[in-house]
């Protein structure tokens, strides 16, 4: 007696397809989302960390500050840029030495940050072919306020200027809008060692 021997018929195999083509569907997508989840973490790390790179030089730069002399102080400062004496560390033939620096933070029209810094016996040479390094790019808006108190006051009032030549602001507020996705603005306020 021979048996009937059973096989697929051509209705429950497209059946099967069609499930296995939507849970593959449906699997791809879901690898899709998240590996571009997390491309698009990665690039918002990425930005922080300049950011954060950048307002360490900054920070650094400006608590290291000081004045040249009573009446000349080489600060200035506008809404965009600012400039200053620092010390600054130099590294050479694998030993670190201190000296002072001339240094000037700009953000130009391309939306790059800039960072010039004159060293030693360059530092007040205006004419020294030194370049300036890019530290930050697509920022929108570099905004530098100066804060002071006057006389008998303990409240900071901050202008958006500095262009005493006999004095130093005794803080700045560094603010950071970016022209590309980060939906954040960054802020630090500095307080200055020598006011």
């Amino acid at each position: 007696m021979r048996r009937k021997q059973r096989a697929f018929t051509l209705v429950e195999l497209l059946i099967v397809s069609g499930i296995f083509a939507v849970i593959m569907s449906a699997l791809f997508l879901s690898f899709r989302s998240g590996i571009k989840a997390y491309s698009e973490i990665q690039d918002k790390l990425k930005s922080n960390q300049e950011t954060r790179r950048f307002l360490q030089r900054i920070i650094l730069d400006l608590r290291n500050s000081f004045a040249w002399q009573s009446e000349k102080t080489y600060f200035s400062g506008g809404k965009g840029n600012i400039s200053f004496l620092t010390i600054v560390d130099s590294y050479s033939a694998g030993s670190k030495s201190t000296e002072f620096a001339f240094v000037a933070y700009e953000r130009q029209e391309n939306g790059v940050i800039t960072r010039l810094c004159r060293r030693g016996k360059d530092s007040l040479n205006l004419a020294s072919d030194t370049r300036a390094d890019e530290l930050l790019s697509q920022v929108k808006e570099l905004r530098l306020s100066y804060g002071y108190t006057m006389e008998n006051e303990k409240t900071l009032n901050w202008k958006e200027t500095w262009s005493d030549a006999n004095l130093m602001p005794e803080a700045i507020k560094i603010g950071l809008v970016f022209s590309d996705k980060r939906d954040a603005i960054f802020e630090q306020t500095v307080y200055l060692p020598i006011s």
